[in-house]
């Protein structure tokens, strides 16, 4: 028998003291959100375990490679600068400035 999911809300203390009510709830599928004052902390939902094993495998329509040649395509190499010296020379550079 699973009831809706309308849940209950706890405070932290309340919460703590009854953990076995909450669980016995959750576990006829109520959610239990818990705050600490009035700010959400955390919100205890059903475990669903045949839910666990549904992965929807979507194929992408290009490959990597398909994607990244038009990508480079797009790009002209006019608009890149020469480096002068190595990225990492720069990244020190920039560090010992600081």
């Amino acid at each position: 028998m699973k009831r809706s999911r309308q849940g209950h809300n706890a405070k932290i203390s309340e919460f703590k003291v009854h953990l076995g009510k909450y669980l016995k709830e959750v576990k006829l599928g109520q959610e239990v959100t818990v705050f600490d004052r009035e700010t959400p902390v955390a919100k205890l939902v059903p475990y669903l375990a045949e839910q666990e094993n549904q992965v929807e495998v979507i194929s992408p329509s290009r490959t990597w490679k398909e994607v990244s040649d038009k990508w480079l395509a797009k790009s002209s190499a006019s608009e890149a600068t020469p480096l002068k010296k190595s990225s990492l020379a720069y990244l020190q550079d920039d560090r010992d400035s600081k």
